[in-house]
């Protein structure tokens, strides 16, 4: 910090100045993305309300649990994708095709094998991943519906990459 506080540098912090046409501009093209997170935490919102009321905090918690695994095997699968785009962006450009479709064939083989593996590991030993969120002492209803909510959603991690 001192760096570019003192500006000894080339590089420093300076005042940003910007019309109201770029901030206009700025606003509308990040909006489908705002109201994309939006949506999602309103819908979540209103599943969990709506969880609450027919089923109780028990199924909740477990159904928790399986999110949670649901947005691992989900982010997973993103971070493969998202690594995926420059080096599909820089092949393209340079025109090397049969470099770009194998990334893409190997990434499809990554995500697909993650899928697999997860679906494999739940359906044999569903209790390690409920142990991961639940403590020793926890509710036994809890650890017992959370399995069975896993391994009913299970086959769902394969089709998520």
């Amino acid at each position: 910090m001192p760096h570019f506080l003192l500006k000894k540098g080339n590089l420093h912090f300076v005042k940003l100045s910007t019309s109201n046409k770029v901030l206009r501009a700025i606003a509308f093209n990040g909006s489908s993305e705002f109201l994309s997170e939006v949506s999602g935490g309103v819908l979540l919102f209103i599943i969990n309300i709506t969880m609450m009321k027919y089923y109780g905090t028990q199924r909740v918690a477990a159904y928790a649990i399986v999110v949670y695994l649901l947005y691992f095997t989900t982010m997973t699968c993103y971070n493969v994708s998202d690594s995926l785009k420059s080096i599909v962006s820089v092949n393209f450009g340079a025109k090397k095709q049969k470099r770009m479709i194998h990334f893409l064939k190997i990434s499809l083989v990554t995500v697909i094998t993650f899928g697999l593996v997860l679906v494999v590991l739940t359906q044999i030993n569903s209790v390690s991943f409920v142990s991961l969120f639940l403590n020793v002492n926890a509710e036994l209803s809890v650890s017992t519906l959370a399995n069975k909510f896993l391994l009913e959603i299970s086959p769902v991690l394969f089709l998520l990459g």
